[in-house]
């Protein structure tokens, strides 16, 4: 089985770190230590840049010195006068400590805090430690309080931390914090803020069970979700909310992709509220693209014309609104708890997911792609220029196909991956503008009876697109058969 992450980290607000000590699940008394860790870097952050990390932990009794690459491998040893690299044992990254170490090694920043440790004891006989970590993060001037409970379970195949993450969630209303402690302190040491963020390259890997496979992905999507809810928090970059939609998109994906390995009751406990979370995201979205990429075009060619600039006010008023209606709703929280559940189900709670009763993850991957390859052929086949719903439902196979590519990328030939989603990017492309012109107008159509100063704006901004989505209803229908022809190069 592949391996759950090694930790869940919830942030504490101050407000809530009484009743998180007085939790029933914390019944031992807390084991109290003082904390100072120490990250070094070169002044251009060579390690940085290569995805090392070298840090100094004062654990009181001794000087730990660690070295990790990514999220691998992890090299510890006793730290004395000098560095010592000699405990890590790759030539490679053994020589790049040592040529960062005569550039001149410096602490980039440090964290200092009071840990207050508990074992606890989870019904079956696991263990899970929980840390909870108060104090702060510098780096020159610049401060940052830490208030956060680490969790991991004992045994590293174990996911006993995920239950007891779950269950604070379901209590106190805890949240995830998904930027390591190593992540924030860089960005704090580079004076960095933080930008939304986009999948990443899939975890799959061709030693994976599909059970694992799953596993793996889907803690991807809670993660970028998780990131951009972060960020968003602070920011009105409208790309947060793009990206936090993508994520949930790509979940969706997944668990249909997977559907054939899953229990039925997985599309009846967790896809309506993933589907409720989205509508929710969606509003704010719709209107992003709509002002910012419409309305807006079509209004600074016309700076000095009343109607539009009605128009451009009033769109400006809606997107506010929906995006404060975005804002209410993950305020609330039950999505955490959702996303939450999901994870304990995948990890722990899924029946008969084991490596001896699930399909080698090859063979399975390539009836999965043949399946929504067939869909989107079937699509294609119907389109037609007059038939806008007809063109929505191919868009919608060719991106399901298409993140279901993605997730099983490591399994096949990065050329011929790359061949296939090449061929399919200048039609989704043109398929997500058809999308969003023959959307928009019967959005804005309907704010305009509400609010008739509006109407002549509409009125110019349809007309303005008006050649240019006939010009897609036309060519759209001719370019999609051929994607049907495509070689199924997973097949073999």
């Amino acid at each position: 089985m592949d391996s759950p992450e090694r930790y869940v980290t919830l942030a504490v607000p101050e407000n809530l770190v009484r009743k998180l000590t007085r939790h029933a699940l914390f019944t031992p008394p807390a084991r109290r230590s003082r904390s100072r860790i120490a990250w070094f870097d070169t002044d251009r952050f060579d390690l940085c840049e290569r995805n090392i990390s070298l840090c100094l932990i004062d654990a009181g009794t001794a000087r730990i010195q660690r070295v990790a690459r990514g999220t691998e491998d992890e090299y510890l040893a006793a730290y004395g006068p000098d560095f010592d690299f000699s405990s890590v044992p790759e030539d490679d990254l053994r020589r790049r400590l040592r040529r960062a170490a005569r550039r001149g090694l410096a602490p980039v920043f440090e964290t200092q805090a009071i840990v207050s440790s508990w074992q606890l004891d989870i019904e079956g006989g696991k263990a899970v430690l929980a840390q909870l970590a108060r104090g702060e993060m510098r780096s020159g001037e610049r401060v940052l309080r830490i208030s956060e409970l680490r969790l991991s379970s004992e045994d590293p195949q174990d996911c006993s931390h995920y239950r007891v993450a779950r269950d604070l969630i379901a209590d106190l209303r805890l949240r995830v914090e998904p930027a390591a402690l190593e992540v924030r302190g860089l960005r704090l040491a580079r004076n960095q803020t933080p930008q939304p963020v986009k999948s990443s390259p899939s975890p799959v890997s061709p030693k994976h069970s599909s059970a694992d496979a799953l596993r793996a992905i889907a803690r991807a999507c809670v993660a970028q979700f998780q990131f951009n809810e972060a960020g968003a928090s602070g920011s009105n970059d409208p790309e947060y909310v793009h990206q936090m939609r993508v994520s949930m998109r790509r979940l969706r994906s997944a668990l249909r992709a997977f559907a054939p390995v899953l229990p039925a009751e997985v599309q009846t406990r967790f896809v309506p509220g993933l589907r409720t979370l989205a509508a929710a995201l969606g509003a704010a979205r719709d209107w992003d693209v709509t002002l910012e990429e419409l309305i807006l075009p079509v209004a600074q060619t016309q700076p000095e014309d009343a109607r539009l600039a009605t128009l451009v006010a009033a769109a400006t008023q809606l997107r506010e609104e929906a995006r404060a209606q975005c804002a209410a709703a993950l305020a609330v929280g039950s999505h955490h708890l959702l996303l939450a559940e999901l994870l304990v189900y995948l990890h722990c709670d899924w029946p008969a997911a084991t490596v001896e009763e699930q399909p080698l993850l090859g063979q399975f991957a390539a009836r999965r792609l043949d399946a929504l390859h067939r869909k989107v052929a079937k699509a294609a086949k119907r389109v037609s220029a007059d038939d806008i719903p007809a063109l929505h439902r191919l868009r919608i196979a060719i991106k399901r196909l298409r993140y279901t590519l993605e997730f099983f990328a490591p399994l096949f030939s990065r050329k011929a991956v790359r061949a296939y989603l090449g061929r399919m990017e200048k039609l989704q492309e043109d398929l997500g503008l058809l999308n969003d012109l023959a959307n928009a107008y019967p959005r804005l159509a309907d704010c305009a009876v509400r609010n008739p100063a509006m109407a002549e704006g509409v009125a110019f901004a349809h007309g303005w697109y008006a050649t240019r989505l006939a010009e897609l209803l036309q060519r759209i229908p001719g370019e999609v058969r051929p994607l049907a022809k495509q070689k199924r190069f997973w097949m073999g």
